[in-house]
């Protein structure tokens, strides 16, 4: 058995594993049989997780070069791009080379909020970000009708309070005039 060395401070250390060779040399043309094996020092390395505004993740310690599956941060409103190291995406099966930080990247998520005014005048959708509130167009008109506001497809009225978790169709809510 062979054993390749580091020395105190966790680098590759040249001048032992050429005795321990050497040593196998001369007792093997000796006819001596023997097994060289001392451990050498465990290289560990450190992932720091940066999640960019999503929920913590602890630090990583590992063993350098071996595989590591990186764990998936959540963040409300967005989806998770993937990790990032210097810049360039990583795989999410890591191999732990070194001491490094990993950066989170993320893509906020949208909602699309359609507008049926039921006047047949067209209002442009918006797109707004998953969690947020709308931001309402001006007021429809229609003659003889007064605009009430905006109702989800079952009737409930939405005010500006209303928080966006998913596309939705808002439809205008008329009173007739008298």
């Amino acid at each position: 058995m062979l054993t390749i060395y580091y020395n105190e401070v966790g680098e590759y250390d040249m001048r032992r594993f050429l005795i321990s060779i050497l040593a196998i040399v001369v007792f093997s043309t000796a006819g001596i049989c023997f097994y060289i094996g001392t451990v050498g020092k465990q290289i560990n390395s450190t992932i720091i997780f940066e999640t960019s505004g999503g929920k913590k993740i602890d630090d990583y310690v590992g063993i350098k070069d071996t595989v590591v599956e990186l764990p998936i941060p959540e963040r409300e409103g967005y989806s998770f791009d993937g990790w990032y190291e210097a810049g360039v995406k990583v795989s999410n099966s890591y191999i732990l080379t070194k001491d490094t930080k990993l950066i989170a990247k993320w893509n906020i998520n949208t909602c699309k909020v359609n507008f049926n005014a039921l006047n047949n005048k067209e209002i442009e959708p918006i797109n707004v970000m998953e969690g947020s509130t709308i931001d309402f167009p001006e007021e429809p008109t229609m003659d003889h009708y007064k605009f009430i506001g905006w109702t989800l497809e079952d009737g409930t009225l939405v005010d500006k309070e209303y928080i966006v978790k998913k596309d939705v169709n808002l439809i205008a809510k008329w009173e007739e005039i008298k």
